[in-house]
């Protein structure tokens, strides 16, 4: 269990719930985000409680999430909040103790690297999917992680890829009246078939992974979607049965989106990004 405050340990080390098994805990410290986690003056307090509670819990660790990562000085003065913890913490479980359970001490952000912090586990976020914000460097200057090194994408093809003919049906009537003025194609146009439909995917946004162009829906079954190519685009000169789509909830341009947890994922590795960098 997460300690996210103050309020929370004074609750249940008041409480003494019986449990069959001890609940492990590990401290969250503020270390200047201001959004959860222990203040800095209540680490000493909190720790003394939960180990008094020795016998219904046991504190195993301790973690914190960064401020402020493009800072390099306010990064520096979050780094010596939480080292300051770290160090409170594990002096008061050794004098404090009989025997001692492992502790673990983990960090999230991906900046964690430039600290020349040696910590038990790290979260890292940017360094797997990118990340725009410019990163400072504790020797100076910054750094922006160049994304996406890797991205869970989920593709399929075009299985068919052909020139639709004006005032022709592409699907059914949304209505049941003048469905002579609707799913009609207005003009000739190059249209694309893909064997995905509405019985796996509810999104409208698909994109061309060549070019990364965004390919309008025009109809979606439960089996198939239909969308158009456009004639001002990339991919329309390229566009063939069998050339890769991306189907994105938001965008695919960024590589920061997610999809569902059924959706079968593909992990891809941009070559254009440096090896150095994983």
């Amino acid at each position: 269990a997460s300690v996210l405050s103050f309020g929370w340990v004074r609750y249940i080390t008041s409480s003494h719930w019986p449990c069959s098994h001890r609940l492990r805990v590990h401290l969250m410290v503020d270390s200047g985000l201001t959004r959860e986690g222990l203040a800095a003056k209540e680490v000493e307090t909190s720790t003394k409680l939960l180990l008094e509670a020795n016998e219904f819990m046991s504190l195993d660790g301790i973690y914190t999430h960064w401020c402020c990562p493009y800072d390099a000085e306010e990064m520096a003065k979050s780094k010596q909040i939480f080292d300051d913890a770290i160090t409170t913490v594990q002096k008061m479980r050794m004098e404090r103790l009989s025997e001692l359970s492992e502790f673990t001490i983990h960090a999230s952000s991906s900046s964690t690297i430039f600290l020349d912090a040696h910590y038990d586990l790290l979260r890292l976020g940017g360094l797997l999917y990118g990340d725009p914000v410019a990163v400072a460097h504790p020797a100076g200057g910054t750094f922006i992680l160049p994304g996406p090194h890797r991205t869970l994408l989920w593709k399929s093809y075009l299985a068919e890829v052909y020139w639709a003919e004006p005032n022709r049906r592409y699907g059914r009537c949304p209505f049941d009246h003048d469905c002579d003025k609707f799913s009609l194609h207005p003009r000739k146009r190059l249209v694309g078939l893909i064997p995905v439909g509405g019985a796996d995917y509810s999104h409208s946004n698909i994109f061309s992974e060549l070019f990364r162009e965004k390919l309008p829906l025009l109809e979606m079954s439960q089996e198939t979607m239909l969308v158009e190519i456009p004639e001002d685009s990339k991919f329309f000169r390229e566009a063939q049965p069998g050339m890769e789509v991306l189907l994105c909830e938001v965008s695919c341009t960024q590589g920061l989106f997610n999809v569902p947890g059924h959706i079968p994922r593909k992990l891809v590795h941009d070559p254009s990004i440096p090896e150095t960098y994983f």
